[in-house]
């Protein structure tokens, strides 16, 4: 496409749905812009500024409608529908509807639903991944965090704390939150060294510290020895139940 505009320094670009652009720098056949509403700033092609196609994907609750953008795909891997935004060969722009989150994915992947929403609550219906690093524990303490989900949200789990008013605090409902805090739990290190054989087991204790609590939360546990967690269940006749989690 030929462009016969001008393309300087501080020029303002009008998009058809997120207001004016102006014009912060250009690099060959790109620029970066900024949005005026927002601030938000992003690369785009010179051709698909001048034609106004360009977005503010720093706005994430927006209600997209088949006219505006009709190419609203499913996800198979059980986060959500997500709507296609740019698609340049093989690499693709998208965004989630439930949640908004956008990333970058290749359209292969996209084909074999293998992109996920980090922020769909895929855990029990109430619990989320987020983004976090994958550091050496990171699996052990993801299966502490869905077993913790699972006795408070799991109306079918045998030891279910559901009918007993047992929850997880708002910040541990993403497990990303519950990787950054576990270090700073009690008897961490004892913990992970269980899962080397070099001592006894550990269970994740919410109500040793805070009788009765009925919160899983940063302030609240710890982890105890089991056979320490066990003896005062078994002392005060069920107040605490073998093995928490």
């Amino acid at each position: 496409m030929a462009i016969s505009r001008k393309h300087f320094v501080g020029n303002v670009y009008q998009t058809n749905l997120d207001g004016n652009v102006e014009l912060l720098e250009r690099n060959g056949k790109s620029a970066r812009v900024r949005f005026l509403n927002t601030g938000y700033e992003t690369q785009v092609l010179l051709s698909n500024l001048v034609v106004g196609k360009c977005r503010d994907y720093s706005i994430t609750n927006r209600t997209y409608t088949s006219k505006e953008y009709p190419n609203t795909l499913h996800s198979s891997n059980g986060s959500g529908d997500f709507i296609l935004l740019e698609k340049d060969g093989s690499k693709c722009l998208i965004q989630f509807v439930t949640t908004g989150f956008i990333t970058n994915a290749l359209w292969e992947n996209l084909k074999l639903g293998k992109v996920k929403d980090p922020y769909f609550k895929s855990c029990y219906g109430i619990g989320y991944h987020g983004e976090f690093e994958k550091v050496s524990y990171w699996k052990q303490a993801k299966q502490l965090w869905r077993n913790m989900l699972k006795r408070c949200y799991n109306e079918k789990g045998i030891t279910s704390y559901t009918k007993k008013g047992v929850t997880v605090d708002d910040r541990w409902l993403c497990f990303a939150n519950f990787l950054e805090d576990l270090p700073k739990i009690d008897n961490f290190e004892l913990w992970l060294e269980a899962y080397k054989g070099e001592t006894e087991k550990y269970d994740f204790d919410k109500d040793y510290r805070i009788k009765g609590n009925t919160v899983y939360s940063r302030e609240a546990c710890m982890f105890l020895p089991q056979t320490v967690n066990r003896s005062i269940w078994s002392e005060n006749s069920g107040y605490h139940l073998t093995s928490d989690i």
